[in-house]
């Protein structure tokens, strides 16, 4: 979104080092997890005039859109605006708002404001720990460094970094001023009487507070939503009702590859170029559960046997559900491919350690829909899919097309039988898709050597579904 809130503290600092900048940050969070978040921003003449030129024109209207903004809060559950309000002028440009949340975590959900929370929650024994990565004004650019600290100064003459954070109990341990009992401040102002090492502690310098974890009910560990896959040892398992079965749950290597660019001189055979190594993993189940998805594969270690890391770079997407589809003739397995770094030529195994998500519902409910033939075109009325509104786009007796205005990810399987439900044919392929705002599911089925007649469609709708952890470790495959 270009809103003000992409244009974060270092930033700020980093973009041009020169103006005042002033920024003051206020985040009250209660021991329910409810609170509010202030926040002001405001740009001096100079730093106003970089932005109104060339590429950094249309920052200057974005920053000030009050539009944007309350689209973004609009989107986050229990998160509401309590108050906005901006300034443009030909010297100074600024903006303010506060707004109250009913759960920390839903607002750190949102990657909207990701840049400006930079307060990260956990528990540390009995405690609860609120700290940041970057320093207090952002992290230290190569430009600040190579700079002589006179000229750095001079151009960030009136710089000011003000934040505060408000705990759900009395602050103890800080590296910050404690205002009161529950509130502790940090200020940076760049000032003509600044010291080069007071200015290079406010880099160094990560605010961080303490206060007891009595009473505190929101999730621990809590931090920004940045756009990378969560990590996925916070997922709790299954529901109970089929928790215990999921110890049966294994992953195992099947099939590795890895394609290599080639080509001949003379009558050597140079090799340059390649691609990474894809590991195909047959994921397999107890009878007694049906997985329908999975996704957050996450790789703790990879590396071959001449010691290169095979780790591939984190990835920035948010979490991918991806179906399970059954290897033929194998009710109870799904092959999963992974992706990891290059191995080096010489090396001839390698090994991997991690562990990827298992989406499975408590409960599998088959609907029977008769008729289906004439329904193409209309919506389906049948006790417990009206609230999908599924709608017959077409059916050929091999494909069948459906759709929606609502999301569909609950439908988890598609049969089709005869009239007397005695016979059944077998679904071949189920694709899932979704553009603009229209979400359609298109089926195949293999080619029955009865045709059925007066067939009857059976869609499975999931209950409530689990997220189970399934780990995984490889030593010494071979290389392909």
């Amino acid at each position: 979104m270009k809103t003000f809130i992409k244009l974060t503290l270092a930033v700020c600092v980093a973009i041009a080092f020169t103006g005042c900048i002033e920024v003051e940050d206020i985040l009250t969070v209660r021991k329910d997890g409810t609170g509010t978040w202030k926040f002001t921003m405001s740009l001096g003449p100079q730093m106003v005039a970089m932005m109104e030129s060339g590429a950094n024109a249309n920052k200057t209207k974005a920053i000030m859109n009050e539009a944007e903004f309350r689209k973004a809060v609009a989107k986050i559950k229990g998160v509401r605006v309590v108050s906005y309000s901006r300034e443009i002028g030909k010297d100074k440009v600024g903006a303010s708002f506060e707004i109250a949340f009913d759960s920390i975590a839903e607002l750190y959900q949102s990657t909207d404001f990701a840049e400006q929370l930079e307060w990260q929650f956990k528990r540390v024994g009995k405690e609860l720990e609120v700290t940041t990565g970057k320093g207090q004004i952002g992290s230290k650019s190569d430009l600040t460094s190579q700079m002589m600290f006179k000229s750095v100064k001079g151009l960030m003459m009136g710089l000011k970094m003000d934040r505060t954070l408000v705990l759900p109990n009395p602050v103890g341990e800080n590296n910050g001023e404690k205002v009161s009992a529950n509130r502790v401040r940090w200020l940076f102002e760049m000032k003509s009487g600044t010291t080069e090492d007071e200015f290079n502690n406010a880099f160094k310098l990560k605010p961080m507070a303490r206060c007891s974890a009595a009473g505190v009910g929101f999730k621990l560990p809590l931090k920004p939503n940045d756009g990378q896959r969560p990590d996925i040892k916070e997922f709790k398992s299954a529901p109970v009702a089929v928790g215990a079965k999921l110890d049966g749950v294994q992953a195992n290597p099947y099939r590795a590859s890895v394609t290599r660019q080639r080509r001949y001189q003379e009558e050597k055979t140079l090799f340059f170029g390649g691609e990474s190594l894809f590991l195909t993993m047959r994921v397999t189940w107890p009878e007694t559960i049906r997985p329908t998805a999975w996704s957050h594969v996450q790789i703790e270690s990879a590396a071959d046997d001449s010691g290169t890391d095979m780790k591939p770079p984190g990835s920035r997407r948010e979490e991918r559900v991806q179906d399970l589809r059954l290897v033929n003739g194998k009710e109870q397995t799904s092959e999963i491919n992974v992706s990891f770094g290059m191995p080096a030529r010489e090396a001839r195994k390698f090994s991997a350690k991690g562990s990827l998500i298992l989406h499975v519902p408590s409960r599998l409910t088959p609907i029977k829909v008769p008729n289906v033939k004439s329904l193409v075109g209309k919506q389906i009325d049948v006790e417990g899919l009206r609230d999908l509104e599924l709608k017959v786009k077409s059916f050929s007796g091999t494909r069948l097309e459906l759709e929606s205005s609502k999301d569909l990810a609950s439908i988890t399987d598609v049969k089709l039988l005869s009239g007397d439900l005695q016979n059944e044919e077998k679904r071949f392929y189920i694709n899932r898709s979704n553009f603009r705002s229209t979400w359609r599911l298109s089926v195949g089925f293999q080619s029955a050597a009865q045709k059925l007649t007066d067939p009857v469609l059976v869609i499975v709708v999931a209950g409530e579904v689990g997220k189970h952890v399934v780990p995984f470790e490889f030593t010494d495959l071979e290389l392909p």
